[in-house]
Order: C-alpha cells, then structure tokens, then sequence
C-alpha cells in the first residue's frame, strides 16, 4: 500500500464517483518498490460494491483520462488472463510515455520457498 499514492487519488477532481472510488482503491493497492498495482478486476468489484461490469467502464474511463495505464498480462503457458497490472502516470511520471496497450506474456517463477508459482517483470516477453 502506498499512503502517498493513496492521498494523492484522494484529491483527483472531475470524475464520477464510482471512478474516484476505483482509483482510491487502485492507489490503495499500489506498491511503491514496484510502481504499480495489479488487483484482479474481481477484487476491485468486491472491495468498490460494483459490478464487473461498472468496474470495466471505470477502468476504460480512468485510462481514457490518462489518470491509469493499464498493462493487460497473459499466462504464457495456457494463454489466460492475469491480474492487470496499473501504473499511476501522473503520481508517478515514469509511466508518462510507457505504452502500456500492449500484451505482456508471463513466464511463470517458482518461488524457492513455497513452491508457489507466481509471475514476475524479470521473465516478459511484450506481444504486439
């Protein structure tokens, strides 16, 4: 969670409510160390009380506005959707002038602990 990412959703002006909302918790979810957050659309919908669907219009308008950018990843070995990854332009300007439209295959990574397989940045391949 990044507090200052965070404060900073709070004082956007000039979106609806149901947007302002969506960015809150975007920024809540945002990491600082990695610039970016990634909750699955499903989470959002539960933490926000929307639809999947009012969800989806939220996030199209958020990045139509240049307030997220989103960057849509895929499973690599089975080709299935991944949590979206989403980069805050104007919090944080390195994103500014990333293009972010692409595909992003995911290799997967075994942690060495746990065993848990989960998909990291080191390991991309972009698709266009």
């Amino acid at each position: 969670m990044s507090i200052e990412a965070y404060k900073w959703a709070k004082t956007v002006e000039g979106i609806s409510h149901s947007e302002k909302l969506l960015l809150i918790m975007i920024a809540d979810h945002y990491s600082d160390e990695l610039k970016r957050a990634w909750p699955s659309r499903e989470t959002l919908a539960r933490e926000c009380c929307m639809s999947m669907r009012t969800v989806t219009r939220g996030i199209k308008t958020l990045e139509e506005r240049g307030l997220i950018r989103v960057q849509r990843w895929i499973n690599n070995e089975n080709g299935h959707n991944l949590s979206n990854r989403y980069s805050l332009p104007i919090f944080d300007p390195q994103w500014a002038s990333q293009d972010t439209r692409k595909f992003v295959h995911a290799q997967p990574y075994p942690d060495r602990i746990t065993g848990k397989v989960s998909f990291i940045d080191d390991y991309l391949e972009e698709v266009g």
